[in-house]
């Protein structure tokens, strides 16, 4: 890859974290998940566009960044780290954390408002992956306790 486009798509990916960024901050709904943690919604916002350059290129192109956008963004992203998660070889980071907990909560926010087939699907795919993510999760602490 050339400097000029590294650049560009940097650019792309800075733009569009911006955007999420102005997204988030008028949704008081997800502000508790930032206070909480210790990733600031612009931490936040940089890791979902280095996920999103990669797995939806096109994504980063798109304005505005609507509840939609940000969904199709988010299962982008989701999907991955959920693969990450049950491969079980690396902790998800906090910002990590926060986009899985972020995109269930987009997902159960836009269930009976979105008429799309694919975001249906998607969002019951969402739902489905964190059923499976939080099973892992109890199992996890099962065992832990079992061996103290």
């Amino acid at each position: 890859m050339s400097v000029i486009e590294a650049t560009r798509q940097q650019f792309h990916k800075s733009n569009f974290a911006q955007e999420v960024v102005k997204r988030l901050v008028v949704s008081p709904q997800y502000h508790d998940l930032f206070y909480s943690w210790s990733t600031t919604i612009e931490s936040f916002s940089n890791v979902l566009a280095a996920i999103v350059a990669v797995e939806a290129p096109d994504l980063l192109d798109v304005r505005p960044v609507t509840e939609h956008v940000l969904l199709k963004a988010l299962f982008a992203a989701y999907c991955p780290l959920f693969i990450k998660q049950i491969q079980g070889n690396e902790e998800l980071t906090h910002s990590q954390q926060i986009l899985m907990s972020i995109t269930l909560r987009v997902a159960n926010d836009l269930e009976d408002k979105v008429s799309d087939p694919q975001a249906i699907k998607d969002i019951k795919l969402i739902k489905k992956f964190a059923a499976q993510s939080q099973a892992l999760t109890v199992a996890a602490l099962r065992e832990m306790r079992s061996m103290s």
